[in-house]
């Protein structure tokens, strides 16, 4: 693919794994690497453990992030979402981010245990 790379803190992520997501997701590139951004270079930082339930409805919390309200616009996921997974637009909102936690775990990225259903931090990525 392209040269372009997206700087996520220490870490460079390839242009590929934004377009491979947004392809998977059929999102917008742009809203996927601000997701990677945030993702990698804040949440994961501040909390280098958490659940994959937990790290979703956060992101309810989060839409004055602009690259959270870009992630949740482009999935159209608005206001009202009840963080449960009976609400289509919070079940969309809950597979999106399971795809995209996944594909960072196949990449080393992040440690995802799916039993637990847990991300972890992968020492040395993101900001310190």
């Amino acid at each position: 693919m392209g040269l372009f790379r997206l700087t996520v803190g220490w870490l460079r992520l390839s242009n590929d794994i934004a377009v491979e997501l947004a392809g998977r997701l059929k999102l917008p590139v742009d809203a996927v690497e601000g997701f990677l951004s945030f993702l990698m270079d804040y949440y994961l930082v501040k909390y280098p453990s958490v659940g994959l339930l937990r790290l979703t409805v956060d992101l309810l919390s989060m839409g004055g992030d602009a690259r959270v309200s870009g992630f949740l616009n482009a999935l159209s996921v608005g206001n009202g979402v009840r963080p449960t997974l009976d609400d289509p637009s919070f079940s969309r909102l809950y597979n999106a981010v399971a795809t995209v936690i996944k594909l960072l775990d196949r990449a080393g990225l992040v440690a995802y245990n799916s039993a637990m259903g847990v991300v972890n931090a992968v020492e040395g990525v993101g900001n310190p």
